[in-house]
């Protein structure tokens, strides 16, 4: 199976969590983005991050791929230099129960990554 499963007895197409956890990347990263260092000093975390062209907006990707939520500050994930002290960011998350849903809104600071997730994060 792909993205899509088409089931040809019921007539249907059903979403895979693989489309969802594409999203995270696909729907967020834009062309014209550069790919910026980041890291996560947990090593189930996996954290890759871009900034925007014009340099105001930083997407972040983090993967748990462990099977316990960890909790991390963001500030710490990607360079923020640039950006004011609290930021803005919103974050989008792909679980188990989720698919690429807004979870939050607020400003930069500490975040619950769920086991086995898929989080990303629009910072402004």
């Amino acid at each position: 199976d792909g993205l899509v499963h088409a089931d040809t007895a019921a007539k249907e197409a059903i979403d895979m969590k693989r489309l969802w956890a594409l999203g995270n990347w696909s729907r967020f990263v834009r062309p014209g983005y550069a790919r910026i260092a980041a890291e996560s000093p947990d090593r189930a975390l996996l954290v890759s991050a871009w900034i925007s062209p014009d340099g105001k907006e930083v997407v972040a990707v983090a993967v748990n791929e462990g099977t316990e939520s960890i909790t991390s500050d963001v500030t710490g994930l990607a360079n923020l230099s640039g950006f004011s002290d609290k930021p803005a960011m919103a974050a989008w998350e792909t679980s188990e129960v989720l698919n690429l849903e807004k979870v939050s809104e607020g400003v930069v600071g500490s975040r619950t990554f769920p086991a086995r997730s898929i989080t990303t994060l629009v910072i402004r």
